[in-house]
Order: structure tokens, then sequence, then C-alpha cells
């Protein structure tokens, strides 16, 4: 009986010492709204891109590394739905609707924070030519 409570005291301890793992990369999570199973998303340069996923239940995702934050394109293979994007090894949450990749949201990336704040700025100036 006491090799028994050993034993749990031993498994409590080690599993409160584990830490949350490290990102040691970027981990994209989308969501796309209204798009069928097996709709592949693009991901990289627009017209070269460097990697594909198929939409599952209007989710997908991304794994890799970058070296430093870096501009690429997401967009529905076959559609005009697309989206520039800042990626940073760092989990990024990207969430859009067919048709309105306009709207997207994106969270997770400080540097796409940086360039959407930076599009608020000068989106009037953009209004008034």
């Amino acid at each position: 009986m006491r090799e028994i409570g050993l034993f749990i005291f031993t498994i409590l301890i080690l599993a409160s010492c584990q830490k949350e793992a490290k990102i040691d990369g970027y981990e994209i999570s989308g969501i796309i709204k209204n798009v069928p199973d097996s709709t592949m998303v693009t991901f990289g340069d627009f017209f070269k891109p460097t990697d594909s996923t198929f939409v599952i239940g209007e989710k997908f995702q991304f794994i890799g590394k970058t070296e430093k934050p870096e501009n690429v394109i997401l967009r529905i293979k076959g559609t005009r739905d697309y989206s520039e994007l800042w990626i940073e090894n760092s989990k990024i949450n990207f969430i859009a609707e067919k048709g309105k990749f306009i709207d997207r949201v994106i969270t997770g990336s400080e540097s796409q924070r940086q360039a959407d704040i930076h599009y608020a700025r000068i989106k009037p100036l953009k209004k008034a030519f």
C-alpha cells in the first residue's frame, strides 16, 4: 500500500513540474465559415504557394517555423478569397468567412497587430484620394 501512495505522490510531483511547452515555430489555426470540407487553403506567395492544407469542419491548420516575421498570402484555392497575414513563431488564429476575407480577424501575431494599426491609420487617407 505504501508503494502505491509513493507512486501516486511521484506522479503528482512530476505532473506539477511540467511547464507549458514553448512554441518553437508558428502554428496557424484557422476557421473559414461557409466552406465545404476538402476546400484547399494555400499559404505563401500569391502565385507560388509554399504549403497547402484542406478545410475540415470549417477548420484548418498550418505549422512551421520562420526566421523572422514574414508577410504571406493565405487564400482559398480557385477563388478570389485571400488575405495578407504576418506570421511569426507564435500561435496565430485566423477567422474569416467565405467571400468576406476583407473582414478577417487575426490574433496571436504581434507583427499582424502592428500592421493592422498601420492600415487603420492610413485608411482615411486612402478614402480621401
